[in-house]
C-alpha cells in the first residue's frame, strides 16, 4: 500500500521555536524546514501504523542530532551523515509498528553544528510518509544517511509456522489411522465369511 506523505509546512505539523524555511525544487513541494537551535521541535499528528521522517543535509550536517518520540515513549536518538553536497530524500527516522490510531510523533533538535552559515550545520525535514499496514521503509536507506543509537531487537518464531506444522503433523496420524483401520476391517470381514462357509460345508 502507497503511503500517505505529509509534507513539512502541513496543518498536522506544529512548530515549537525558531524554525527556518527553505526549499527547492528537488524536494517535496519544494519546502523543508530547520532550525539552528537545541531543543527546538516539531510535532506531527497522524492516524497510521508507522510514520518514516524524510530530509535533506549537505556537508556540514555530520554529528548533528535528532531524536524521536512517539506518543510520549522513549526516544530514539540519531546521528546525521554528511553529504559533499545536498542530498534529498534521505530517510533520517521510521517508527517501529504501531496501532491502527491517531498518533503524535515529537521530532526534537538535540545538537546542532556552530561555526557555519545561518542555513547550514544542521538538517532540513522536507516530509512524513504515514503507513496504514505494518509495511516497512528499506532499512538500508536509513543505515546510509544516519546512525541510531538503539539496539536490534530479537527475531521470535512466527506462531502461524507452528500451528501449521502441527496441523500437517495431525492430518497425517489420522490418514494412518484410517487406512490401518480399513486392513483390520477387511481382514475380520474376510474370517467371518470364511468362518461361515466352513459351517455351510459341515
Amino acid at each position: 500500500m502507497s503511503p500517505t506523505t505529509i509534507d513539512d509546512r502541513d496543518s498536522s505539523v506544529s512548530r515549537i521555536g525558531t524554525w527556518t524555511d527553505g526549499g527547492t525544487p528537488h524536494e517535496y513541494d519544494s519546502t523543508v524546514s530547520s532550525s539552528k537551535s537545541d531543543g527546538d521541535h516539531l510535532m506531527i499528528t497522524f492516524t497510521g501504523t508507522q510514520i518514516a521522517v524524510y530530509g535533506t543535509y549537505d556537508y556540514s550536517s555530520s554529528g548533528v542530532v535528532t531524536s524521536y518520540a512517539v506518543d510520549g515513549g522513549n526516544a530514539t536518538r540519531v546521528t546525521h551523515s554528511s553529504g559533499s553536497g545536498d542530498t534529498y530524500n534521505e530517510m533520517f527516522w521510521e517508527s517501529d509498528p504501531l496501532e491502527l490510531q491517531q498518533h503524535e510523533l515529537v521530532v526534537t533538535m538535540v545538537h546542532v553544528n556552530t561555526g557555519y552559515g545561518d542555513l547550514e550545520g544542521t538538517v532540513w525535514f522536507d516530509y512524513f510518509n504515514v503507513y496504514n499496514e505494518t509495511t516497512s521503509t528499506s532499512a538500508s536507506t536509513l543505515t546510509g544517511s544516519a546512525t541510531l543509537s538503539s539496539s536490534p531487537s530479537s527475531s521470535t518464531a512466527n506462531p502461524s509456522d507452528a500451528a501449521a506444522s502441527l496441523a500437517s503433523s495431525d492430518s497425517s496420524s489420522a490418514n494412518i489411522g484410517a487406512i490401518v483401520g480399513g486392513i483390520v476391517g477387511g481382514v475380520f470381514v474376510f474370517l467371518v465369511v470364511a468362518c461361515c462357509i466352513c459351517l455351510v460345508s459341515f
